[in-house]
């Protein structure tokens, strides 16, 4: 059982090393005039390169849209000065995973203090990780950290525990004190991930669906859905996966209407792109942690 233990945690620590490497290489290589998709293949290759498999896909979410944006296909859509760009990253070794975001805007500087309010509150609540902290406070720090700045923590969204094949698991750490007297235990592996905003502080799903994960096998009828389902057990497991990553193996048509039929048939869960519910502007921080008295961020 200890020697499983190690090789787990081993997994855990390495997973995230690589996601940091890829944050780094993110941060580099973001700036106007880039192609958005050649920008995520970019990270995304880069991953698997080390060995590693993508823990979701790497999600791209501009301005007032907060997460499960990413790229098309071969689009030549491009990040355009003043965005402020959400970029979230994850690696996963054997099933363990590491999960880290920032914010980046480009070319301008109108946003920068909202960018730090989040950066800031991830700092101040890693301060306090360590077992038996509760996660009301955790929020607290968190939202009266974006407070400070003058801006709303969006509350419908927050940190949350990682197991294997799994980037939540039933740990939710809110942005503000939500009187959640839970506490953390010892080897806990939790992501926190502060949002702030310019706007009121919730977020809403829009019609826009890119990202999708593997439920369980359902008996379904056309050739193109069993084969799109194969390929998404043998090569995703339960983890998120976009659309883009289907393409070259299968055809646009096959993919819309074989993922069509998977939803249909209870076999994906969707996850449709979040916006700010008063289209403020988003920013966004995280880094993947294993709870200890001296707590591990594997992701910095």
């Amino acid at each position: 059982m200890l020697i499983k233990y190690f090789i787990n945690m081993m997994d855990f620590i390495t997973a995230g090393k690589i996601t940091k490497e890829a944050v780094i290489l993110a941060r580099k290589n973001i700036r106007e005039g880039v192609n958005i998709y050649d920008y995520v293949k970019k990270i995304e290759d880069f991953i698997k390169s080390k060995g590693a498999g993508l823990a979701f896909p790497v999600n791209i979410s501009i301005n007032e849209y907060a997460a499960h944006d990413t790229a098309d296909y071969k689009s030549n859509k491009i990040f355009q000065a003043g965005q402020v760009v959400k970029v979230d990253i994850g690696a996963e070794v054997n099933g363990y995973v590491g999960d880290s975001a920032f914010t980046s805007e480009i070319k301008t500087k109108e946003y920068s203090d909202l960018i730090l309010s989040s950066e800031k509150a991830l700092s101040e609540a890693l301060k306090i990780i360590k077992p038996g902290i509760k996660l009301r406070e955790i929020g607290a720090v968190i939202n009266s950290t974006i407070a400070m700045f003058g801006y709303n923590p969006i509350k419908n969204l927050g940190g949350h525990g990682v197991g294997k094949y799994s980037l939540h698991t039933g740990i939710f750490i809110p942005n503000y004190d939500n009187h959640d007297n839970h506490e953390l235990k010892e080897d806990d592996m939790v992501a926190i991930e502060p949002f702030a905003t310019t706007g009121k502080g919730s977020v809403v799903s829009s019609n826009s669906v890119k990202i999708h994960s593997f439920t369980e096998k359902k008996p379904v009828r056309s050739p193109s859905a069993r084969k799109i389902q194969e390929y998404i057990m043998k090569n995703f497991n339960t983890l998120p996966f976009a659309e883009h990553q289907l393409q070259p193996s299968f055809k646009n048509s096959e993919i819309r209407f074989g993922i069509a039929e998977l939803i249909r048939a209870g076999a994906l869960h969707s996850y449709p792109l979040l916006r700010e519910a008063s289209n403020g502007v988003v920013s966004q921080a995280e880094h993947t942690v294993l709870v200890k008295d001296e707590p591990i961020i594997t992701t910095n």
